[in-house]
């Protein structure tokens, strides 16, 4: 990958960490859920990425991603039962996302399983607000794993079928937003956009997105597009519950990503690429950790 590149997709990984890192502890609510779709349209280019040019098989794609998923989740599980129980008598009316832990057995096991919110489910990982995306995530490294790796058109289809059977209508509602980056990386590789038509599309989704921060669409979105959906059906989506708006905000960062590769495929180096590489390797963590740290510290300090 041109380095240039490599380094503007760390960065993006640094600012999106960082929102949902000073989103919560400032108390935002749609620009943390924002940078969580941004994750998912990373995710997806990268994952892209890493299976055509490393994972060469299914067996390799899977050990990877079991072991970058269980070095971290593991901590941020054990970090999250901790702060909680160290809180929790904190909080003078408790604390709403606190798991409860007379069934800390089960919870470990519904966190470890990555099944906190297939179909019915929705189980907060302690009180570890943003573990819910991991558990998405992971079940579209499974779909793209079922899917990409099998020879057979027939094993393609039954093995993604199950897939999405499986993980259930509130994580594949927002499925879309993680192909988003997969079809970035795919469009890519075959045609890039001038430099000149990669500003104008880099800069047009930027100020787009910018303006959609000034309308409440997130609220809008939730309570009378999906709301009614959730009503009719009797199913809550809870944090897919403006997934139409996802998909939008999605379609706006991948064409930022394409315009920008477009801009930055002729540059071979960017200042500051040594210091967004060693931030970027830290994302992970700092967003897993960020919530139940994030309490700890609201619980210590004064109101």
């Amino acid at each position: 990958m041109n380095p240039a590149i490599s380094a503007y997709l760390d960065a993006l990984r640094v600012i999106a960490a960082g929102t949902v890192l000073f989103g919560h502890a400032l108390g935002w609510r749609t620009l943390p859920h924002d940078a969580v779709i941004l994750f998912f349209v990373l995710s997806g280019y990268l994952i892209s990425y890493t299976a055509a040019e490393r994972d060469q098989t299914g067996s390799q794609y899977a050990i990877n991603r079991i072991a970058r998923i269980a070095t971290v989740a593991v901590p941020a599980i054990i970090l999250g039962i901790l702060v909680d129980i160290y809180v929790r008598p904190l909080w003078p009316h408790g604390w709403p996302d606190f798991a409860p832990l007379d069934q800390m057995a089960k919870t470990v096991a519904i966190c470890m399983t990555m099944t906190s919110y297939v179909w019915d489910n929705s189980y907060p990982c302690f009180s570890n607000a943003p573990y819910w995306s991991l558990t998405y995530e992971v079940w579209y490294y499974a779909l793209f794993g079922v899917v990409f790796y099998p020879k057979s058109r027939k094993t393609k289809l039954l093995a993604g079928g199950v897939a999405l059977i499986l993980m259930g209508p509130k994580i594949a509602a927002l499925l879309p937003c993680w192909l988003t980056g997969v079809a970035t990386f795919h469009i890519q590789r075959s045609w890039r956009p001038s430099r000149s038509f990669g500003l104008l599309l880099a800069g047009t989704t930027l100020a787009i997105f910018v303006l959609m921060q000034i309308f409440p669409l997130y609220e809008f979105t939730a309570m009378q597009i999906v709301g009614p959906l959730s009503i009719a059906t009797g199913y809550q989506f809870y944090s897919s519950n403006a997934f139409p708006l996802d998909w939008l905000t999605a379609g706006l960062f991948a064409a930022n990503m394409l315009g920008m590769i477009g801009v930055l495929s002729a540059t071979s180096h960017l200042p500051g690429t040594s210091v967004a590489r060693i931030f970027a390797g830290a994302t992970f963590s700092i967003y897993l950790f960020s919530a139940p740290l994030t309490k700890l510290v609201s619980a210590l300090l004064p109101a």
